[in-house]
Formats: C-alpha cells, sequence, structure tokens
C-alpha cells in the first residue's frame, strides 16, 4: 500500500515541476525581448550617465523625466527632458543619415545673447551672417518651421516655433534659437554628444 501512495506521490511531483517549467516557458515568451542600452530607447524614468561635459568637462547622472518630439515636413527629432539633481538637463537626440546627439548646457533670452529677433530675421533673410557670443563665432547654418509635441503625443495639434540653427566653425559648439508665437523667442547653447560619453544606466 505505502509503495502506490509512494507512486502517485512521485507522480504528482513530476507533474507539478512540467507544469512549473510550463509556466515558466510561457511567461518567457511573452515578455518584451531585452531592450538595447542606447540613447535612442531611453524614455521617462530611465538613467544616463554623461561625461565630460562643458568647459570643465564634468562627470554626471540624468534622470529622465520626459521625451518630447520635433516633426518638420515628416522628419521626427526628439529631447530628453532630465533632471542632474535639481538642474534641468536636455538631450536632444535626430538620426538621419547618421545619430546626432546633442546636450543643451544653457537657456538664455535674445537679450542675454545681445541681439534682438530683428537681428536673427535679418540673417535668415539674408542666408548668411555670424552671431558672436563669449569669445565664440556661431556661423548662420539653417532654419525652418517645426511642431513641437509635449510628451512625443500626437493627440494634440502641437505648438508651432520657428527655428534657426548656428554653429561655431570647429563644430564643437551649438547656438539654437526658437521662435514660439510672434514674440516669444528663446537660445539655446549647446555642445555634440560623442557615443563614449554617453552611458545608458536604464531605459525607464
Amino acid at each position: 500500500m505505502l509503495y502506490f501512495i509512494f507512486i502517485l506521490l512521485a507522480v504528482g511531483a513530476f507533474l507539478y515541476i512540467l507544469h512549473l517549467k510550463k509556466a515558466s516557458t510561457e511567461s518567457q515568451s511573452s515578455s518584451p525581448k531585452d531592450v538595447p542600452l542606447v540613447i535612442e530607447n531611453v524614455r521617462p524614468g530611465g538613467v544616463v550617465q554623461l561625461e565630460g561635459i562643458g568647459e570643465n568637462l564634468e562627470d554626471f547622472d540624468v534622470v529622465i523625466k520626459a521625451r518630447h518630439s520635433y516633426v518638420e515636413d515628416g522628419f521626427t527629432w526628439y529631447e530628453l527632458e532630465g533632471e542632474r539633481g535639481t538642474t534641468p538637463v536636455w538631450i536632444e537626440i535626430e538620426e538621419d543619415d547618421e545619430l546626432e546627439v546633442s546636450i543643451c548646457l544653457r537657456k538664455l533670452k535674445l537679450t542675454e545673447v545681445g541681439i534682438t529677433g530683428g537681428d536673427v530675421e535679418a540673417i535668415e533673410a539674408k542666408d548668411k551672417g555670424k552671431i558672436e557670443f563669449e569669445s565664440i563665432q556661431y556661423i548662420y547654418e539653417d532654419c525652418g518651421d517645426a511642431t513641437f509635441y509635449r510628451n512625443a503625443s500626437r493627440s494634440g495639434e502641437g505648438e508651432r516655433l520657428h527655428y534657426w540653427d548656428f554653429e561655431s566653425k570647429d563644430g564643437k559648439h551649438y547656438l539654437s534659437i526658437e521662435r514660439w508665437g510672434s514674440k516669444e523667442y528663446v537660445a539655446y547653447l549647446s555642445e555634440p554628444l560623442r557615443p563614449g560619453q554617453i552611458k545608458v544606466f536604464s531605459t525607464t
């Protein structure tokens, strides 16, 4: 009698183990594959380490709070809005022929740069010109109209803006100017990021 009880218990244990293995396999097959730890995949909640930033070559971690998008004529690029401690950080990601990533170091009013909206529009009209700020000359590159979608949501109409891009001769410094509405101008000082300067700890 004990022999049969032992056999029944053994069979029951075997069937239970098979059930657990099947459940584990189904769970793994239904789970998404691991997302590569690259800057293009970072979403709110992600953590990124940046190295050698700015004049002082600082290293710091950025906690991403939001991911916004810009759209121009069907082309989309993204802005990661994050925090370095209590300091806001903006990282721009653009994929065209190759990946281009930059970090905004400062946001300024045009008066702080020493120019007016009329000055920028005059440069656009001539399709050439430069702006000097803090001993760096920024040469006019291009301009355009885009739509900004907060949190990359296309559910609304988005916010329209006009932008102008300037770049230093050595390509190490960017100056971008945006006009929101008819009179609200914002200037951004940025620098490009190399792949070796970016380490993604988590994407979400």
